[in-house]
């Protein structure tokens, strides 16, 4: 399976549409901003070819039946409402959202261990649930390893909202030894660093495996990364349900 249509995409909306869903989502609210989605969804159904493909490819795969236009509209609604999600959270009003966090025994235990600890997640639902919930409220050492380079239109606004989120970011655009020495002195530092683990970087070490009834490509980095440094690793999910999220930490 491939998600090179949405890391290779350039970002389509302009500067001034991102400010202005901001601004909606801050005075109108998070219920009556979605409408404003429906515009932008019907847009991506008419005219983007790819991204339309990539989700009736995903939707083949997860559903009982063959995938409607509808299914594809309300994947892209989802995928929308939880990017505005992003603005609601880092600007603090996470009240309005629903977080439910779940943890199995051991991972409980090594979150409250006081050690550091690799965090291993993926694009899936939205993983800003737990940095918000986890940095703003719950003030968990938390360092979030992210490409600051992608999405830099995007990134720039949320760190506008929240300008003391920029201190929790480990910038992956640097690469090289000097980042992960970052990386080992968070840990070092008994921090809880978390790693998006399912997007493969060109030229990265990558092991293949069966996935949804195809051959996908993992990056290799984050193991490989643990096992030099010696520290214990857990997996998170942060799935999209009715509205809120629900987190799953597990060893």
């Amino acid at each position: 399976m491939s998600t090179e249509w949405e890391t290779n995409s350039r970002e389509r909306s302009t500067l001034f549409m991102l400010r202005w869903l901001v601004a909606a989502t801050r005075l109108l609210g998070r219920r009556l901003t979605r409408w404003v989605l429906i515009p932008t969804v019907i847009y991506f159904i008419c005219f983007a070819s790819v991204a339309r493909a990539a989700s009736r490819s995903y939707l083949r795969r997860v559903l009982p039946q063959a995938p409607t236009l509808w299914n594809i509209a309300k994947h892209f609604h989802t995928f929308a409402s939880c990017a505005l999600d992003r603005v609601v959270l880092l600007g603090g009003k996470t009240g309005g959202i629903r977080v439910n966090m779940h943890y199995t025994p051991r991972a409980r235990a090594i979150r409250t261990s006081g050690k550091g600890c690799l965090l291993l997640m993926a694009h899936v639902g939205s993983f800003e649930a737990i940095r918000a919930k986890g940095v703003l409220e719950f003030q968990l050492p938390l360092r979030i390893v992210m490409d600051r380079e992608h999405g830099r239109m995007y990134t720039n606004i949320l760190e506008k909202i929240r300008p003391e989120l920029k201190d929790f970011v480990l910038d992956s655009s640097e690469r090289g030894p000097g980042f992960v020495l970052k990386i080992k002195q968070a840990l070092d530092d008994q921090k809880i660093v978390c790693i998006m683990a399912d997007r493969p970087r060109v030229g990265e070490p990558q092991v293949t495996v069966d996935f949804l009834g195809d051959r996908a490509n993992f990056p290799a980095s984050p193991w490989i990364m643990a096992g030099v440094l010696n520290v214990p690793v857990l997996i998170g999910f942060v799935l999209y349900r009715n509205g809120g999220y629900e987190a799953y930490i597990e060893d």
